[in-house]
This record gives C-alpha cells, structure tokens and sequence, in this order.
C-alpha cells in the first residue's frame, strides 16, 4: 500500500496528486483527507471548498486515470437534521453549514467524474486517534468538576476502529456493489447520552479519578458558528444488506475503543 499525507501530496492541485500516483499501481484509493473544523469552515470558506470539493474532485480524476476504484467518507452535515426518522440514501440532501455544503458537492463532483466509487456518510466519528468528541470529553473530565453537553441533537456515533474493519472486508471481496451507503454504529442517543457513557466507562477504567457531574443542556445555550443537524440518525439497512457490513450498538463499540486505548497505553509503557 501507499501512504501520503499532506506533506508528501497536495489534493488540491492535481499536478501533486498525478506526481504522486506516477509509477504505482494503485487498485484502490481510500480518500481520509477532509476540512472537519466545522465552525471554521463558516469564516475559511475557500480553504474548507478547496479540500472537501475541488480535493475530491481531483482525487477522482486521478482514480478513474489509473482505472481504481475510489472509497470517499462523507457526513450526516449534508442533511438539515429536521427528519424525526433516521435517513436513507435517497433523501433528499439540505446542508445547513457551509462544511455540510462542500461535503455534499465533493459528493456530487464524485459522480460526475468516475463510476467506480463508494460513498460512506457518516456520523460523530471517533477513534484512538486525531481530535473527535470522546477525547475532549476525557480532556476536560481531568480538568473540571463538571461539563455542560447539549441534550436536543440526536444521533450516533461511529467507531472508526470497526468502519475500517469493514472497509477491508469491502476490499478483500473487490467489491463492484458501487454506490452512496450510511454507516454508523447502532443505536439512537443524544451528546449527553453519549458523554455520560464516556465518563462512566473511563472511571471505571481508571482514565478519571473522580467522578464528574455532566450537566444538560440546549443547543441554544452553546452556540457555535456552524448550525449542527438536530437530528442525523443515519438508516443502514442498505449497508448491511448490499455490503453485508457488521453494524454494533454504540455501547458495545465505546467498550471496544477503551480496550484499545488500554493496549496502546500498556505497549507504550513496554
């Protein structure tokens, strides 16, 4: 396989990305480079267009010149979050933020460019690795006594260890089943719900030595530059069913991730 982050290749320029792929043979490209500060997105609207669109589209480009099939991970923010039943890939897409926005283009300059791509929307994404909503949460429980989480948007989180699990299933099985598909783990809960489970299991784990008072709160309450979906429960009966991808409840998966950061923390004590 071949790695290149952005300081080996620039996705925004084409002639980086052709550079790059020169002399490689490249059956399938993994697309993980996205602008995700999403408030920021809404005053660095050319940066954030430039990576999550015209990257994207070049990414394409560069796929469908070496005749690869191409896997692409977009958002829940290409939704308007005013569904009160989870979404299916042929609802009708109504970002709200402009990062929703290049997220749904960059989805739509995909199409236009290559017919071998597979599209995975997902929701509040987290792992052992990069910033993402659990460790902030574990951040701020070692430094306050209490925290304020809002209670009115509804979704649920996606282990990043199990999605990557069931993209290389999707490769091993060179898969051509090529479409728009919603992952995320199981289940139906708000930011609070899953704060508190984080608390819960990272006392018990020995993360946190005490324990902390989580308090709830509206949205309107913690205001944000970028509007958030109030609701972005994703449907996966078409994953499931078409990719046969394994889909586990969100509390069996936060279990999951304190047990790979327990052997990552004991390996770097060896």
């Amino acid at each position: 396989p071949f790695y290149g982050t952005d300081r080996e290749v620039d996705i925004t320029k084409i002639n980086s990305l052709d550079n790059f792929a020169k002399g490689k043979k490249i059956e399938w490209v993994i697309n993980c480079a996205a602008y995700t500060t999403v408030d920021k997105a809404e005053s660095e609207k050319g940066f954030a267009y430039q990576i999550n669109t015209i990257g994207v589209k070049n990414i394409a480009e560069i796929a469908r010149k070496m005749d690869s099939k191409i896997i692409h991970f977009s958002t829940d923010f290409v939704f308007d979050g005013n569904s009160q039943i989870p979404y299916k890939e042929t609802d009708k897409p109504n970002p709200q933020s402009y990062y929703g926005f290049t997220k749904l283009e960059g989805e739509k300059l995909l199409k236009k460019t290559t017919e071998e791509y597979f599209v995975f929307r997902i929701s509040w994404l987290y792992g052992i690795y990069g910033n993402n909503f659990v460790k902030t949460m574990l951040h701020l429980f070692r430094e306050k006594d209490e925290v304020n989480v809002v209670n009115d948007q509804i979704g649920c989180p996606t282990y990043a260890g199990e999605l990557a699990k069931n993209i290389l299933k999707l490769i091993k099985e060179n898969s051509e089943k090529y479409d728009v598909y919603h992952y995320s783990d199981e289940g139906v809960i708000s930011w609070f719900d899953f704060a508190v489970q984080i608390e819960n299991f990272a006392y018990k784990k020995g993360i946190i030595k005490n324990r902390i008072r989580i308090n709830t709160i509206p949205t309107s309450q913690y205001p944000t530059s970028a509007e958030r979906p109030k609701y972005s429960v994703l449907d996966k009966a078409k994953i499931k069913k078409t990719l046969n991808f394994n889909v586990y409840n969100w509390k069996r998966n936060i279990i999951k991730y304190f047990e790979e950061m327990k052997r990552l923390i004991l390996n770097y004590c060896i």
